[in-house]
């Protein structure tokens, strides 16, 4: 199938989630005629916005997210949850995205009709994500899903990344984690020495999203201290994460970086917060 994605020149899951694409077997188009278009541009809607659809609003950093598909109408589930920061366990060091926890569920009471209007207004037809507090003040809105939330939210997918967005389906309800690995120099926001990056199998690039690993010939290398994100899915969020840590540990990258706690600060923060881990639904391989 071929795809168009436009996207923000520096947002780094599109990036990835384009090279994903074209592993899977469809073409992504800059131009001529193509199968379907995903606009995924990134836009927001400021608290004072928000509080005249009936939010409480706060400005504060969030506690958890909520995202939803929409296009034009809801999709029936949303997925919840939690970015982990600081690049050592137990939360230490830079505070840098080092991975996110969550699950698709049944939806609950936070969607208001006045949002769901307003994007019709604005055409939206993306992921959009509300970040709360514990007692449900929102914090922001945004299209999209914040790094690393939306590799969590792809893992939950039952089909290819573009056949999901032609027709969207039911999304596997099961605990998915994500795993940021870098490189030194720490934190992953830059560039170094090209280096080979080695154990890219196809069996773990398919849960592996890797924005500025390149192709060439026989090798796949980078410049970038951002190697990629490692995803896993499973009936627990520790089970999750280990089958992430399996692709982190299978790639070979010099001072290779990466966090082995997520799963379990993605529970601790769902504990803490009081979030409702859904009993696992349709959990099926994929």
């Amino acid at each position: 199938m071929k795809v168009r994605i436009i996207h923000g020149e520096t947002d780094v899951q599109w990036i990835a989630i384009t090279k994903q694409i074209e592993l899977e077997g469809d073409t992504v188009c800059k131009e001529g005629e193509v199968d379907l278009t995903l606009d995924f541009r990134a836009e927001t809607i400021p608290l004072q916005g928000l509080s005249t659809l009936g939010y409480q609003t706060v400005s504060a950093q969030p506690d958890f997210f909520i995202s939803r598909w929409f296009d034009g109408a809801w999709h029936p589930q949303e997925f919840v949850g939690v970015l982990v920061s600081g690049l050592m366990n137990e939360n230490l060091g830079p505070e840098i995205p080092a991975g996110f926890g969550g699950i698709y569920k049944r939806v609950g009471e936070v969607w208001k009709s006045g949002l769901a209007n307003l994007l019709r207004e604005m055409k939206v037809r993306n992921f959009v994500t509300l970040g709360l507090t514990r007692d449900l003040q929102v914090t922001g809105f945004q299209t999209g899903v914040p790094f690393p939330g939306l590799f969590c939210m792809l893992e939950g997918f039952p089909c290819r990344i573009v056949e999901w967005f032609q027709k969207p389906r039911e999304l596997l309800e099961s605990p998915t984690i994500s795993v940021t690995m870098s490189r030194y120099p720490f934190p992953h926001q830059g560039k170094d020495e090209k280096v080979s990056v080695e154990g890219l199998s196809p069996a773990v690039q398919r849960h592996f999203w890797a924005p500025y690993v390149n192709h060439h010939r026989k090798g796949h290398f980078t410049e970038s201290t951002l190697v990629g994100v490692a995803t896993g899915w499973a009936k627990t969020f520790g089970e999750a994460n280990s089958r992430a840590l399996t692709s982190c540990r299978a790639i070979q990258v010099p001072f290779k970086q990466f966090r082995t706690d997520v799963g379990a600060e993605v529970r601790n923060l769902f504990t803490q917060l009081g979030l409702i881990i859904p009993q696992v639904r349709n959990l099926t391989s994929h």
